[in-house]
């Protein structure tokens, strides 16, 4: 995919992606910092500090923008996505929102605690896909699940549970292979990403599902977090479910 990335950062950071991910045209919004997000895991339990946080983007950072995307991905992780900014994101075949930066607060020490969302409508309306995991529902697991309900396409990932995919009134459930270990971070991301490209290439939900659990499994157990799937590796996935 040819993608564009819209966020903010500090410049040094935004040098520094620009160089080791060519392949993304970067528009980093200028800030006085970038937002840190510090993961320890402790008996399988994740603890969360994000002891810097950039400004939330504005509409004036959507300007310049192509009018035509095939898929848009709105992936807030501290909240920095209100709903005035909808009718300025670009329009495109599909898109896709990883709501975890939605249901987190940042405490005056930095740690990161779980919330509910308690008026989420204009998001659900404006997104064709919702992601969230078992982690940001935690707080309001019953919230989370009708919030997963009310879009066209509801996914709810579980680790290494299956995961749960609602869509017309309907459930089913994509099984997840258990692995021991491996680099958590980012799994969520990878699922969610993959997903949103499956989906539009295929229009096939319970194929698309698996492939990026496959792809999400195959993230933990690589041993580079540099080795981010190609589309040879989400052609292979679809491939093998045929």
């Amino acid at each position: 995919m040819r993608v564009t990335a819209v966020t903010r950062m500090g410049a040094e950071d935004g040098d520094t992606l620009s160089v080791s991910h060519r392949g993304v045209h970067w528009l980093p919004k200028p800030s006085p910092a970038s937002t840190v997000m510090r993961n320890t895991y402790r008996r399988g339990n994740r603890i969360q500090h994000a002891p810097v946080i950039a400004p939330p983007l504005d509409r004036a950072d959507f300007a310049g923008l192509r009018t035509e995307f095939a898929v848009v991905h709105l992936a807030p992780i501290a909240g920095e996505l209100s709903p005035d900014l909808l009718p300025h994101v670009p329009p495109a075949d599909l898109t896709g929102l990883t709501g975890q930066g939605m249901l987190r607060r940042v405490g005056i020490d930095g740690r990161v605690h779980g919330q509910s969302w308690p008026d989420p409508g204009e998001f659900l309306e404006a997104i064709d896909v919702l992601v969230l995991s078992d982690e940001d529902i935690r707080i309001d697991s019953e919230g989370g699940l009708n919030h997963l309900r009310r879009v066209p396409i509801g996914v709810l990932t579980q680790g290494h549970q299956p995961v749960r995919v609602f869509s017309a009134g309907r459930e089913f459930e994509t099984p997840v292979r258990a692995i021991v270990g491996g680099q958590r971070t980012g799994a969520g991301d990878v699922f969610a990403a993959t997903l949103f490209v499956a989906l539009h290439r295929t229009g096939a939900l319970g194929a698309s599902s698996q492939a990026a659990a496959t792809l999400a499994t195959r993230w933990v157990e690589s041993a580079s977090a540099k080795s981010f799937p190609t589309v040879t590796d989400l052609e292979d996935a679809l491939q093998h479910l045929q």
